[in-house]
């Protein structure tokens, strides 16, 4: 069946913000007198974000990372976002999904003054028609209730919907909603059960015939 809305995750989808994040939490580390370390250390936690993503990043207690996680905040919203961090295929699809005539939004965690300037650093906004971003509600992924609202914002069925991700969290969240999902396998996989998706990719042009 032909899908008719597309619902994104962004980071470890459509942009990879490793790179970002690891150099910001690195300056930290050192200013609090921990030594540097490479992306993959960080990368189990970038599913997560907010203050999981900082007191494992910075190897400090849950408790005490709030401060911690508003000056990483802070300093993410002043770096640009290369535009070579665009997974290669994005735009490809995306430009296909338009022409298609599919609805296109996105489902994140991460707060929405930073997805709202990633998206405008890399060119990328001007695809998406809605967005359900970290702090929009008083649920994140993978509580459903934040697909949800993407799904109902189109009056969509959900037969007619999938979800396309990177990480567990979203595996979870699609499968509480009986929402198709298709794992993008080169970001930040932190677990998903690869034998339950609705389908596994390595280039985002690999979707275009779920929208023909």
């Amino acid at each position: 069946m032909k899908k008719r809305l597309a619902i994104f995750d962004l980071d470890g989808t459509l942009v990879d913000s490793g790179k970002v994040v690891a150099t910001i939490l690195n300056q930290i580390r050192i200013e609090i007198g921990k030594k540097e370390q490479d992306v993959s250390f960080f990368i189990p936690w970038l599913s997560l974000g907010g203050e999981e993503l900082v007191a494992n990043g910075l190897e400090i207690e849950l408790n005490k990372a709030k401060p911690f996680l508003d000056d990483f905040r802070g300093r993410y919203y002043e770096v640009l976002t290369p535009m070579d961090t665009v997974y290669e295929g994005v735009l490809n699809l995306l430009d296909h999904l338009v022409y298609r005539k599919v609805k296109i939004c996105i489902c994140t965690n991460k707060p929405r003054n930073l997805a709202e300037k990633v998206l405008r650093d890399t060119g990328l906004e001007k695809y998406f028609q809605y967005m359900c971003a970290g702090g929009d509600l008083k649920t994140k992924k993978p509580n459903p209730t934040n697909l949800d609202v993407c799904i109902k914002y189109f009056r969509e069925d959900n037969q007619n919907v999938i979800l396309i991700g990177d990480s567990s969290i979203d595996q979870k969240t699609a499968a509480a909603l009986g929402v198709d999902f298709a794992y993008f396998m080169h970001g930040y996989n932190d677990g998903v059960e690869q034998s339950m998706v609705f389908c596994s990719f390595g280039s985002h042009i690999e979707l275009k015939p779920l929208f023909n």
